[in-house]
Formats: structure tokens, sequence, C-alpha cells
């Protein structure tokens, strides 16, 4: 995303930046845009993420112009920004709430996030909730593998590990058992990685085959159940950490009770609903945004969208998706608070500029 003269430009996808092509058609696409503009940058904003490939780039894109700085803006606080300066309530003189659920994202605490919850209010983003941390194992290779994920969360519950083993060889059970008894430094909050871990437990999916496919197709099975319970799983919040103990022994238990696969699946996404509308009355602020890669789930959002209709102002992107295209966005939105914060001014114009964006 680049600001020039108050004029907002945003491109199109370019794909998963790990890969190197991707990186190159980042560079020609960014390159191309500074030549069409005829500018150059005099501010560069990246994620916090010391390891992403753009924030390298962005790094050494401002060291080789004179009077460029860099701004590092924290993953899931820029979704949030998204979210807001989209809905036009970066100026809002109301609290926002912000959910934002997703798969990865470098933490201020150096850890991986994914289940936040933010309070915006006189430009700033407070960090008020998330779930409660598990072990991130063996790395990004965890977002790729959902038995990972469900190793991790049941590593709480070892006696019941036994029902992943089908998705191990012996050699891979052998080294991942005596991975989970050991401390392990890197633990994560993600939305994304929890919903990986229950669709594996269920059967539904051990490895990716493409980004995010156990969610996804834990939604397909969730759409599928006839009986759709009104009850729902557990997240019991104390001290700003959204506990799931409960929430996975009860999905355990229905397992173990036999209960289909697809009737779980749908109390699952309930459950999390039901969890945001408990939030949202707890914390008595009237406008909920939502951002992150997980709400490009529409049995969710619709669930959300029901669940607190009437009772609060609900905002999603419009335009935008709310999967990591709309970060470069979200860094530029981040920015003016920062402005209005320290100076007073804004990046993106006036009153009447920042109600076109």
């Amino acid at each position: 995303a680049l600001l020039d003269r108050k004029n907002l430009y945003i491109s199109q996808f370019l794909g998963d930046q790990a890969a190197i092509e991707s990186q190159e058609s980042y560079a020609n696409t960014l390159h191309h845009l500074l030549r069409l503009l005829q500018t150059e940058p005099t501010q560069v904003l990246v994620d916090a993420h010391p390891g992403y490939f753009v924030s390298q780039y962005g790094r050494e894109l401002a060291g080789k112009k004179s009077n460029t700085s860099v701004i590092e803006i924290q993953h899931h606080k820029a979704h949030f920004g998204a979210v807001l300066a989209e809905n036009n309530l970066l100026y809002s003189e109301e609290p926002v709430m912000g959910i934002i659920w997703d798969g990865t994202g470098f933490g201020n605490d150096g850890q991986i996030w994914g289940s936040e919850c933010f309070i915006y209010q006189g430009h700033e983003m407070k960090r008020i909730t998330h779930l409660k941390y598990f072990p991130q194992l063996v790395g990004d290779k965890m977002s790729k593998e959902p038995r990972l994920s469900a190793l991790s969360l049941l590593s709480r519950i070892p006696h019941k590990t036994d029902i992943l083993r089908p998705y191990f060889n012996e050699t891979e059970w052998a080294y991942f058992q005596k991975l989970i008894q050991q401390p392990q430094p890197l633990q994560t909050s993600s939305m994304g990685r929890f919903l990986d871990g229950l669709a594996c437990m269920l059967g539904i999916r051990s490895h990716h085959s493409y980004e995010g496919e156990a969610t996804m197709m834990l939604e397909a099975a969730a759409c599928k159940a006839v009986i759709k319970a009104k009850e729902t799983y557990p997240l019991i919040e104390e001290e700003g950490v959204q506990s799931w103990d409960l929430f996975l022994e009860q999905v355990l238990a229905d397992m173990a009770a036999g209960m289909p696969v697809t009737e779980i699946a749908w109390k699952i996404f309930q459950s999390l609903a039901s969890a945001v509308l408990k939030l949202c009355t707890i914390h008595g602020i009237k406008k909920v945004a939502f951002g992150g890669g997980v709400f490009q789930n529409a049995l969710l959002t619709d669930m959300l969208s029901q669940a607190l209709s009437g009772k609060f102002d609900v905002y999603f992107h419009q335009q935008l998706s709310p999967n990591d295209e709309s970060i470069g966005f979200g860094q530029l939105a981040c920015y003016e608070t920062i402005l209005v914060q320290h100076t007073d001014c804004s990046a993106l114009g006036s009153e009447s500029d920042r109600h076109k964006i």
C-alpha cells in the first residue's frame, strides 16, 4: 500500500512472500508504482516480524534513501487498523473493540499472536485478552500440519494424545512425544492454529495442501450438521487470558460419546460466536470490528452477525480482504493514529479526505 499526496494505492494480492517468485513480483510491483507516480518513499512501515521478507525489504529500501526512516507496526494492530479505517472508525469518539483472529503474527512479547482482542480509544490500541498460549512446535511447520497444532493442545492432557497416533509414523511419534515433554520457548495464541488442531482431532485434516484447508473443511462439516446445538463449549476469561481447557475437554467428551463430527464442528463455531458476545457484554463496548484471516469463514461471520445483531454495531471489511492483503493498508492506518497522537496532524488528509477511504 502506498500513500502519495493524500492518494492511497493498494496493489493486487502478490502471493505468499515465502516464495522467491512472489518476492520478485512484490519488488517489481512496488518499483513499477513508484515510477508511475514519480515518487520516492520518505517513510517506510513494516511488520514487526524480523524474519518477514517484506519487512527486511522495507528496511533495505529505507537504508538506500536519505532521510527515510522505518516504523514497525505490530501485525494484529495493522489488521485492526485496516478494518477501522475501511469503516471510517479511526476518528470514532466512542471506543471500538477489535477482535483479530488469524494464524500467525509476531507479538510485542516475542510470542506468536493470533486471537487478540483490542480496545481502540483516544487513537490508541490496547490488547485486553487473548487465547491462552500453547506451544508453537517446530516453528512455521505447525501452520502446514494441523496434527502438530492438535499435539500441542493435547500436550496439556497427555493421556489423550493417543488419538493422534495414526497421523505419525513411528519415528515421528517418538520424536514429538519427547518434544512435547520439554519446555517450549515459543508459544502461540493463534485462533487459526487452535481451529486447525480441533479439525485434526476430529479426523478432518492432518496436513494442509493449501493455506487454511483444515479450518475450511471444519466449516464445511459444520454446515452439514443436522442437529444445530444451542449448547456451547466454554472459553473462560481470567486476567486477560481466555482458557480453552474446558472447551477442549468437552470437545473430547462429545467425541467419546459418539456425537457426529458435523455437530461438534457446529458447536465449535457457535461457541466462538458466544464467547465474542460474552466479551462484548462484559466490556460494554457498543462498536465491534473484526479482522484477520479467520473471518473469511462465512459461517462464523454469519453467527457473529446474528449473535450481536440489535445489541452492538458490527463492522467487517467491505472491499478489502480480512486476510493479510489488508496489512499494508492497516499499517498506514496505524501510522495515522501515531501522527495524530504526537503531532495532531493527519497523513491521510482532511476530515473529508479521510471519509473517502
